[in-house]
């Protein structure tokens, strides 16, 4: 966002200033998928850390952790901060933003400055990346339709519940089928409470924050929001707290 010539003044090796503070006058690379913004570099930790670390410090200790969505791997990134974690699944239904985050967005991804960790967070041990649906995946484990003929025929791969589950899927403003199967779908959020632990802790984003001369979300582009916040009382959760962080480059706070 800053302007080319003091951009191309810090590549030099010299002693001009902006060379002696490059961090200063790097670009600003931004992620679009579908021509909707996901992520900026400028915004990267601010969005990050603020959907992952209030929830892993809510939880008194987390060692099992699911995301889903985090393509560009930076979810990933701040969940195996944590030195309680001993697994977390990164659910993502889209390979090509995994592979193209991996290869050119590196700053997304880069687990180096953690202690027993590797270059590329996708690599870490404690991680298991699963290029797949996540709404088919926690429905095929977590949700029961009913116990009575299906019981005897348990998978052997039996997944065990979550400490925190952490949704970075697409905004629920977005106007396409795959938000309404995600926000406005009970089968999928009660299979999101089931694999919980009882203490467990489900975090999500959801969009831009709304201003105080909004009209409710029921009657906005928002009414995924209030869809799935109605729902997540529905079927049992203990309270609900929103939080908002406005430093993520999106233009309004989240």
């Amino acid at each position: 966002d800053g302007d080319i010539n003091s951009y191309l003044k810090s590549l030099n090796d010299d002693e001009s200033y902006e060379s002696q503070n490059a961090d200063l006058f790097r670009p600003n690379r931004k992620v679009f998928l579908d021509g909707v913004l996901q992520s900026t570099s400028f915004g990267d930790e601010a969005y990050h850390e603020a959907l992952v670390h209030p929830a892993m410090f809510a939880h008194a200790n987390p060692k099992r952790v699911a995301i889903i969505g985090g393509g560009e791997g930076a979810t990933l990134r701040e969940v195996l901060r944590h030195k309680s974690l001993e697994h977390v699944k990164m659910i993502e239904i889209d390979d090509v933003m995994v592979a193209v985050s991996d290869q050119n967005l590196p700053q997304w991804n880069d687990c180096s400055d953690i202690i027993g960790s590797t270059r590329s967070c996708f690599e870490d041990l404690r991680a298991d990346v699963r290029l797949e649906d996540a709404l088919e995946f926690f429905l095929d484990n977590f949700y029961n339709e009913g116990d009575e003929e299906d019981s005897e025929d348990e998978d052997e791969d039996e997944i065990d519940p979550f400490d925190v589950i952490i949704m970075d899927a697409l905004d629920p403003q977005d106007n396409i089928p795959f938000a309404d199967a995600l926000y406005n779908n009970i089968k999928f959020l009660t299979s999101l409470y089931n694999g919980l632990e009882e203490d467990g802790i489900l975090v999500l984003q959801l969009g831009d924050s709304p201003y105080y001369v909004d009209p409710s979300d029921e009657d906005t582009n928002h009414k995924n929001r209030a869809l799935i916040t109605q729902a997540i009382d529905k079927v049992g959760f203990n309270s609900i707290h929103l939080y908002e962080e406005s430093h993520c480059g999106f233009g309004d706070p989240w």
